[in-house]
């Protein structure tokens, strides 16, 4: 596993107890079985766990990832990301981690403590993802990207309020999508050759010191073509944006090109009335950027 490079869509699982799991899951079996890479556990199959607790959230949701070993079989031909909404999630990150979760997803609003959670994923050979809430300024995350606390470059941005499925998309999460990638900028939004060099294409021309660029600064698509030897953040990696909450093809299109990499969707999936093509939709708006 490493940054994501291709636009990824992640079915969510949002559950009050087993059966619902088992049932969502062989609804995705059935997604998965249907694409070319469908053979074995591919960068094409993530799924996403939602997990409540009612006190970071309002509602409470399935949290029992030993009973994973009950569905066996159901879960070998994915990759796990959970998203734990949970006021103290310490002891919640060690049991999916040894359920077998790929990545995890802790919300900085919560509490706990990172270096802990970030030795514990890499310990299990996890990714660690931070989430903001709908409401928490995009400038609350700069410290876990830039260096100061850590280097971070998974970063989830929710469109709703977190807790219920099925909220409303809340357009405000895509200016805190553009204000994330002009304070960091992603270098593959674009990458061409230009007299030998490459034109990495951002919302304004800086280096790493803040500084203006002035090896080139021309016109394109209303934004600025900085022209280096190769493109690459202040970091050295480009960050991946994930937005979960409200996704349908209208909102899920607003993002992606606002410069999301990753849509998770759950309730236009599962509640729709043919779930493959409602993920596949999805997944065409992704393949054609």
């Amino acid at each position: 596993m490493s940054i994501i490079n291709d636009m990824q869509v992640i079915p969510t699982i949002n559950c009050e107890d087993i059966d619902c799991v088992k049932t969502k899951l062989e609804q995705l079996r059935k997604i998965f079985a249907e694409l070319p890479s469908s053979d074995g556990a591919t960068d094409e199959n993530w799924i996403q766990i939602d997990v409540s607790d009612g006190k970071f959230t309002p509602v409470v949701t399935w949290n029992n990832p030993e009973q994973l070993s009950e569905i066996g079989g159901q879960v070998l031909n994915f990759y796990i990301e959970v998203h734990l909404m949970v006021q103290r999630p310490e002891a919640d990150v060690k049991r999916w981690l040894e359920a077998g979760a790929k990545r995890i997803i802790l919300h900085i609003e919560s509490e706990f403590d990172f270096e802990k959670v970030r030795k514990l994923c890499e310990k299990h050979g996890a990714e660690l993802m931070l989430a903001l809430k709908l409401d928490t300024p995009v400038k609350k995350i700069f410290p876990y990207i830039n260096g100061q606390i850590s280097n971070i470059k998974l970063i989830q941005l929710l469109a709703v309020n977190p807790g219920h499925s099925g909220q409303k998309f809340q357009p405000q999460v895509v200016e805190k999508i553009r204000s994330l990638l002009r304070q960091y900028p992603d270098a593959t939004i674009a990458n061409e050759e230009k007299d030998g060099n490459k034109a990495c294409i951002f919302s304004e021309c800086r280096n790493c010191n803040g500084e203006a660029v002035t090896i080139a600064n021309e016109e394109k698509d209303g934004n600025k073509a900085c022209i280096f030897s190769e493109c690459r953040n202040c970091n050295g990696e480009a960050i991946t944006i994930e937005v979960d909450g409200g996704m349908n093809p209208d909102t899920a299109a607003q993002v992606i090109e606002a410069g999301a990499k990753i849509i998770a969707a759950g309730s236009y999936i599962f509640e729709s009335d043919n779930p493959v093509a409602a993920y596949r939709e999805l997944k065409n708006l992704t393949s054609n950027t």
